[in-house]
């Protein structure tokens, strides 16, 4: 796929955050593995962030673009010779119009819930119009499109190298003084309320109660918009008793290592539209319970690779973890199975393939 005078083509990527989230990561593994020789990927932030210094690691040159956006990107599309605009989430809205203005094939990639509110079906009908094609992360996201002939699902992949049973989690228990016989239960995500933690810190009591010697870790970045649902947290862990044996832990960390050191991942999200970490836990062999909201029930197989229970239900949470616990042969075989699922459905290189071909479909050549 080259174009006409044999040089490869140039993809000009526009993401709003530079953050280690699933949104940024996911573009950032897709751009990073495309064929050089087909395809020059230019990634544009909106501003700054972590993961420019990750991207310039990938061989990748990534600028941000300043603000006031709109002519900014008339400016920066005048200066690069560009065959096709890829909008990484819905947010960039305002990439759209300038494409159609400009002559460029427009691929928008969503991977929000747009699937409630009078603001956000404004969007799904933005999209479809200014949209040549639409790649949605999972069947979920997709289901709110009705022109189905634009849309493609492609799920995110895992670089299956990075995240696999052989990571060593012994020096993360070391750094938290927790022995290897002692069962941990975590989760990974930003301190949000989607992530639903509150009804973990619920169902992490109900579990003590019954498990004293569990630990529980919690793992993510605090976003500027939510310091008051952190300090919340913080608050319930010392209310419900639970000090000794939860830890929140902020920052960026080396997430294998993390996901190796748990035993069992738990994902108490109420809103998720296919949950990228979900993936990476199951890909490094960990049984899964998450709630059975948005594109989960897409990645967990209920009672084979995990367990699906209803969302804001911390009861349901602690039973389902409660039983893998006590049965660490079930547990053995959810996480094996897990793994087996992440290399047929969630692996890195189909994703990108799939992309490929969309690219192919669109650009017809």
């Amino acid at each position: 796929m080259k174009r006409r005078n044999g040089g490869p083509l140039n993809i000009l990527y526009i993401s709003p955050e530079a953050s280690f989230t699933g949104a940024p990561l996911s573009l950032l593994s897709l751009a990073a593995r495309l064929d050089r020789e087909r395809f020059n990927p230019l990634l544009l932030f909106l501003k700054e962030g972590p993961l420019l210094n990750k991207v310039k690691e990938k061989g990748l040159s990534p600028e941000v673009l300043g603000r006031p956006y709109i002519p900014g990107l008339f400016q920066f599309l005048k200066k690069r010779d560009i065959d096709l605009l890829h909008i990484n989430t819905v947010v960039p809205q305002f990439a759209a119009p300038v494409a159609r203005m400009s002559g460029l094939p427009l691929i928008w990639h969503i991977r929000e819930d747009l699937s409630r509110g009078i603001w956000n079906k404004f969007l799904v009908k933005t999209v479809e119009s200014l949209a040549d094609r639409i790649i949605v992360n999972s069947r979920y996201t997709g289901s709110v499109f009705k022109r189905k002939g634009k849309v493609t699902t492609v799920y995110n992949g895992v670089d299956l190298d990075r995240f696999h049973p052989g990571v060593k989690g012994e020096e993360v228990r070391k750094e938290l003084n927790i022995s290897r016989e002692t069962p941990i239960v975590g989760t990974i995500g930003n301190f949000t309320p989607a992530k639903g933690y509150l009804y973990l810190l619920e169902a992490a009591r109900e579990i003590i109660r019954e498990l004293p010697r569990v630990k529980f870790l919690v793992l993510g970045s605090i976003h500027p918009l939510y310091k008051r649902y952190y300090e919340r947290m913080r608050e319930e862990v010392k209310k419900l008793g639970i000090s000794d044996s939860l830890i929140l832990m902020k920052g960026e960390r080396d997430v294998p290592r993390i996901l190796a050191s748990f035993d069992l991942f738990l994902l108490p999200s109420v809103q998720e539209t296919l949950g990228r970490v979900v993936i990476e836990a199951m890909a490094c062999g960990k049984p899964v319970v998450a709630t059975r909201i948005g594109g989960i029930p897409e990645v967990v197989e209920e009672k084979v690779t995990g367990y699906l229970v209803p969302s804001r239900d911390p009861h349901s949470l602690a039973r389902r973890t409660r039983e893998l616990l006590l049965d660490k042969e079930k547990a053995s075989a959810m996480g094996k199975e897990g793994r087996k699922r992440v290399e047929r459905l969630f692996n890195v290189n189909k994703m990108v393939e799939e992309t490929r071909q969309v690219y192919k479909s669109l650009l017809n050549v």
